[in-house]
């Protein structure tokens, strides 16, 4: 993607917002329960104490704690059997849909060689999930605040001298401000809050190029979401990340993750027409790949459909050619970047008519 980068100008906004956090599917939260032992821990101690060796009372002849080690050991085999069936399900899955992901881009998208290709799936628990979703998003930070440092250099000055100020940094930072500049991680999520976590389900970590599902989120809508994501152009990620730089947040976001949900339901579909038995009078049934998003994410992906391809229902020529090919260019306005012009494939767009 060819970004032409202005001069530095005084009229840059002030506020910063955070980067595009794409891959995230937003479905549901899961909670931990919490073991209620009551007085059955204290009534077991006093019963071995007062007869060493017998069996516990109400136990079957098992003694008391080989009872609660073997049902602490069956919980924990249980768990691992779930986590595993959970693994063999989304790949299974993905497996699936695979084909269709390329049958339906690669004649718009010849350049792209990985569509298609099996995507690496994790499937955890709750607390790992968390872990790995935090991880990833510190990663995308310093991608980000690097390009900040690297396109805006004087609106970065400005910003650590107004947290400077404030006595927010961890560092100082000596003027001026360039590329070669490295920002010190806390100050540059001053500079860029990372993202709540929120509700997300599933997400695409391109560091380590694998997608991380829940175990309670797996399914067929938010498997092909995130592979979607593992399979965009470099440009288009790029494009992101830019449009957040220049402040153009929430819209940068909700573009990404709008896009890639229709371009995941269109090769949702092809695979429905495909495999369902037809029945007259029953439309396809296929899954839903906005993966929880709210009207808003969809009526951003209509908006940058007509937008590219006069068609809000279903991605165009132009769409697939910028998401899948990386057919696109972008050209800042930093005076007033609404005026920024974007080319998706044949098409030249003003970002206003996007926001």
């Amino acid at each position: 993607m060819a970004i032409s980068r202005p001069p530095d100008d005084q009229d840059d906004h002030a506020r910063m917002t955070g980067p595009s956090y794409r891959g995230i599917s937003n479905r549901g939260t899961a909670t931990r329960g919490t073991a209620n032992r009551g007085p059955v821990a204290p009534a077991l101690s006093a019963f071995r104490q007062a007869a060493p060796g017998a069996a516990a009372p109400g136990v079957g002849g098992v003694t008391g704690q080989s009872f609660i080690g073997r049902t602490l050991t069956t919980a924990r085999d249980a768990a691992r059997r779930a986590l595993a069936a959970a693994q063999a399900q989304a790949e299974a899955i993905h497996d699936a849909q695979r084909p269709f992901f390329l049958s339906t881009f690669r004649p718009l998208a010849p350049k792209n060689a990985r569509l298609g290709d099996k995507v690496p799936i994790k499937v955890v628990e709750q607390p790992e999930f968390g872990t790995l979703l935090e991880r990833r998003n510190a990663a995308m930070n310093v991608v980000f605040v690097a390009e900040m440092v690297r396109l805006r250099p004087a609106h970065v000055q400005r910003n650590l001298q107004a947290l400077a100020q404030r006595g927010a940094l961890v560092r100082s930072y000596s003027p001026p401000i360039t590329a070669a500049t490295k920002i010190h991680p806390v100050d540059g999520n001053l500079l860029s809050p990372p993202p709540s976590q929120g509700r997300a389900g599933a997400f695409y970590d391109p560091g380590n190029d694998v997608v991380v599902i829940r175990i309670d989120q797996v399914d067929a809508g938010i498997v092909a979401h995130e592979a979607c994501h593992a399979y965009t152009s470099a440009p288009w990620n790029a494009m992101q990340i830019v449009l957040g730089v220049y402040d153009l947040e929430p819209a940068a976001t909700e573009i990404d993750e709008g896009v890639t949900s229709e371009m995941a339901n269109l090769a949702l579909f092809n695979m429905a027409v495909a495999t369902q038995v037809k029945v007259p009078g029953m439309p396809i049934q296929a899954p839903n790949a906005y993966a929880g998003y709210l009207a808003n994410v969809q009526a951003r992906a209509a908006r940058f459909m007509r937008a590219s391809d006069n068609s809000a229902g279903t991605p165009g020529p132009n769409a697939i050619a910028a998401y899948f090919e990386g057919d696109l260019t972008l050209q800042i306005s930093s005076s007033d970047p609404r005026k920024s012009k974007l080319r998706l494939g044949t098409k030249i767009v003003s970002v206003a008519a996007l926001l």
